[in-house]
């Protein structure tokens, strides 16, 4: 258990939402994939949960969504201004090659109309990594392909 512990590390995203409407949205919820090798921090969900300027109203870690499972915070409200602002900390407990972008989506209990974004632990935002060389990309996470613009002569298409 200790050597586990010593290979374990720590991060931390800044998660920033508001309300799509001048009108706060109530009881809204954020769906948080997690990347892979990645769990959520039990003790600091309680925390938020708990406190007397209760951030969450309360959490649940998902397995079953996913694999790779999903956080649920449940919110009682979300302003449209400020800005919302929340700290996630996540702990890492597998390291893996090429780490790929995670979502978060963030919806009303009773409207599902969904805001998703993208985040990535270990930069600032969830763009994909792209590998190019010369005109033509490939992402480096997924397998794709950049469409390149140009006309093949039928030689190209059938060889």
């Amino acid at each position: 258990k200790r050597l586990m512990r010593q290979m374990e590390t720590f991060t931390s995203c800044k998660l920033s939402f508001f309300s799509r409407t001048q009108e706060p949205a109530s009881m809204s919820i954020l769906d948080i994939s997690l990347p892979t090798g990645f769990m959520p921090i039990n003790e600091y969900l309680n925390a938020l949960s708990d406190n007397r300027a209760r951030v969450i109203s309360n959490w649940e870690f998902n397995k079953a969504l996913s694999e790779k499972g999903s956080l649920i915070l449940y919110l009682d409200k979300v302003a449209h201004n400020p800005i919302e602002v929340l700290p996630i900390k996540l702990r890492q407990t597998h390291k893996v090659g090429i780490l790929q972008p995670a979502s978060v989506s963030i919806y009303e209990y009773y409207d599902e109309t969904k805001c998703v974004r993208y985040y990535h632990p270990q930069k600032k935002d969830g763009r994909i990594l792209r590998r190019c060389q010369n005109d033509e990309c490939l992402c480096a996470e997924e397998n794709c392909s950049m469409q390149e613009r140009r006309k093949i002569k039928y030689q190209h298409r059938i060889t």
